[in-house]
């Protein structure tokens, strides 16, 4: 099994084209928890292509990113609180389909 991380993954994207596809880029790797707060499991590899596939839509000089590690997706659990409504998420591993 490969070692998957939890990230908080923030984002303030100024163009509203940019910001739908930021959006949509990262609908691919976590789950929104907050507007432009995404919380995502991923293994090294997907985190670089996370980043990548990101920076690839984003206008560096004009956006900003945070990637928050919180640490192993088994112990993080214990580092997150939340107050109101659950996070709601999901553990995601892969599948391939045929």
């Amino acid at each position: 099994m490969v070692a998957r991380n939890r990230y908080f993954v923030c984002y303030d994207v100024r163009d509203p084209q940019r910001l739908t596809q930021t959006y949509k880029t990262m609908c691919g790797y976590g789950d929104r928890v907050q507007y432009s707060v995404f919380l995502c499991d991923l293994s090294d590899v997907e985190l670089v292509m996370m980043r990548g596939d990101l920076e690839n839509v984003m206008n560096t000089k004009e956006d900003s990113l945070v990637i928050v590690n919180v640490g192993s997706v088994e112990k993080s659990g214990a580092r997150i609180t939340t107050v109101g409504t659950s996070l709601g998420t999901q553990r995601r591993d892969a599948s391939i389909v045929v």
